[in-house]
């Protein structure tokens, strides 16, 4: 028997399908996926992966499950607060289906250790919210010739895809054919069997995609995967399409090519602040459709399902009519330096400037001159002491202001204040406050190159950073100087400008624990 009797019962009603059947099954049965990011996305994506019966899945996330978490983190649960996600994942999969293997790993992934610890693992999922891991797990996936799956969620709004098809030779080993099969119902997996040194093609008994049962040779797969209806698919043949070299491959197989692109062929560059779901919000059932459509992703991915050679973005907006629209992704770049025919990515990822590459942005935004005073939370209660010549501003966007705001503060968004940062009421300290201090500290930075364009730079033995002398026409409501003195017909303002460090949540950490953090 392939498969035990508990097995028939608990996947039969998926296995009845022309296009998944025993074969399907097995395929799933003997993968190792990798799910970074056990989250609002990883939470539906694993409840998915393991009811279907995949065999192994690795869990990392070094984060702890919050109450604000809940919405939308279905696997956790009111009792597990404060419990490390990855081991609160498992608890809840292991009760869902005990014959899928949860291997927690409560660490995070760097450029040191990430090789290493997905090295075993046959696809990865990628489930997380921060460029710096986004960059990382495609370079993972690149160097370890695996399929990358990943989405994106925030409001109401999501988007997922599938990268990185054979972008390096897949490893030459092929999982045990249908006869080999034990008759277990353990969730363990079996050691891969390596192929003779006479045949390089793997045991098509089985048929798995991309580096499962793909031929070895750099050009990608034979091509031969079949349709439900026992139909072979056509190769397909990628033209150049343009001077970039896009649809191209490094090297072909016969002129056919089955290579997808990659996430940084996709976006080479960080293209803006990766939004977070407790800076801008997020619907609970967005982050579930889009996990789900992750995990439809994989296990079509595992069971050769892919139609498209390119791929497709799945795009998601609730607001809108289609709430659903697809789009084919662009071939892969030939001069992509990193799974491209030239590629630079070095052996040990430690060598990549993550940090730099994805800070880019953020870094050139603002002079590199431009230094902020920040002051610690308790300050803050000085500060609301003696108001004088001092506005408060919560940079917060106006819906979250109006839950809850700190008495004596205005509210100005920080949208607003980088369109418009002349709205900033003048006074002698400006003082910055945020959710958690990093809006903060872009508005103040923002405020500061504002001033800077129309100051003089305070130089006096006892002046601090980030206090600037604004020149302002006479006669304006502000042209009154800390002395009263004038300079070539125009007063000078001393202007002192700070943030608070850890914002509101700091506030109610350290002074008010009444106050509400959401």
């Amino acid at each position: 028997m392939r498969l035990s009797k508990k097995e028939y019962e608990r996947y039969g009603r998926q296995m009845i399908m022309s296009h998944w059947g025993l074969q399907g099954q097995l395929k799933l049965k003997y993968c190792k996926i990798a799910l970074v990011g056990a989250g609002g996305l990883g939470c539906p994506c694993l409840v998915y992966l393991a009811g279907a019966g995949v065999g192994t899945i690795g869990i990392f996330d070094p984060d702890t499950v919050s109450l604000s978490n809940l919405h939308r983190q279905v696997l956790h649960t009111t009792e597990r607060v404060g419990m490390n996600k990855s081991d609160s994942a498992r608890l809840a999969l292991e009760a869902l289906n005990p014959l899928t293997h949860i291997i927690p790993h409560p660490i995070a992934l760097t450029p040191t250790n990430a090789l290493s610890h997905l090295t075993p693992y046959d696809l990865i999922i990628d489930c997380t919210d921060r460029p710096l891991t986004r960059y990382l797990l495609n370079d993972v996936a690149v160097k370890l010739g695996v399929p990358l799956v990943s989405g994106a969620a925030v409001s109401s709004v999501g988007q997922w895809s599938t990268y990185c098809f054979s972008s390096i030779p897949p490893r030459p080993f092929s999982y045990p054919s249908c006869d080999s099969v034990p008759s277990t119902s353990s969730s363990t997996v079996p050691t891969p069997i390596e192929t003779s040194s006479s045949n390089n093609t793997p045991n098509t008994s089985l048929r798995l995609p991309s580096r499962f049962a793909w031929e070895t040779g750099r050009g990608g797969p034979s091509g031969s995967r079949k349709r439900a209806s026992g139909q072979n698919r056509n190769e397909i043949d990628h033209k150049s399409s343009d001077a970039e070299g896009e649809g191209k491959d490094s090297d072909r197989s016969n002129g056919k090519t089955r290579r997808r692109a990659c996430y940084r062929c996709m976006w080479p560059e960080v293209v803006g602040e990766s939004a977070k779901c407790d800076e801008h919000g997020v619907w609970g059932t967005v982050t579930g459709m889009v996990g789900t459509g992750m995990a439809t992703e994989a296990i079509k991915v595992i069971m050769g399902l892919e139609e498209d050679c390119n791929g497709t973005l799945h795009i998601l907006d609730l607001l809108s009519v289609p709430m659903i629209r697809s789009v084919e992704l662009r071939p892969p770049r030939v001069k992509c330096t990193f799974c491209g025919p030239s590629s630079t990515l070095p052996d040990d990822l430690s060598e990549v400037d993550y940090e730099t590459f994805c800070a880019g942005l953020a870094s050139s935004t603002f002079a590199s001159g431009s230094e902020v005073r920040r002051v610690q939370v308790k300050k803050l209660v000085e500060i609301f002491e003696d108001m004088e010549n001092t506005v408060v501003i919560d940079t917060r966007p106006e819906v979250e202001y109006d839950m809850c705001h700190l008495p004596l503060t205005i509210n100005i968004p920080l949208s607003d204040i980088l369109r418009s940062p002349s709205s900033i009421p003048k006074s002698q300290r400006v003082v910055f406050i945020c959710k958690r201090g990093n809006d903060s500290l872009i508005a103040a930075r923002s405020y500061e190159m504002y001033l800077s364009k129309n100051v003089i730079l305070s130089h006096t033995e006892d002046s601090i950073p980030a206090t600037q002398s604004v020149s302002t026409p006479p006669g304006s409501d502000s042209a009154v100087g800390s002395n009263g003195d004038s300079d070539d017909g125009q007063n000078k303002v001393n202007v002192l400008v700070t943030d608070v460090i850890g914002g509101l949540e700091a506030w109610s950490r350290e002074v008010d624990e009444t106050f509400p953090i959401y």
